[in-house]
């Protein structure tokens, strides 16, 4: 893997045709792997920034997103988990 400025290269052994698909998964994520404490301070890439890491984390817009800025001011991360314990 290299970077150089806004580009990432990534070469995968053997071939791995499904790589491209897996990059769209909620699940893959391109950290940035400097910062000591990612679980509470986590920095990555995309149109906006997580202000701060609690219930209902709210995410602001990234004036200075590679693709422009986002339409939306803000966005709020909600998770809805239905448990059911027998």
């Amino acid at each position: 893997m290299e970077a150089d400025s806004y580009t990432l290269h990534i070469s995968t052994k053997p071939p791995f045709l499904e790589f491209v698909s897996e990059l769209v998964n909620p699940n893959v994520s391109i950290i940035d792997v400097i910062e000591e404490d990612i679980v509470n301070k986590p920095v990555g890439t995309g149109p906006f920034v997580l202000k701060s890491f609690t219930p209902g984390s709210k995410l602001e817009r990234c004036a200075d997103y590679w693709e422009g800025a986002s339409n939306l001011d803000s966005v709020i991360l909600a998770f809805n988990h239905n448990y059911k314990i027998s």
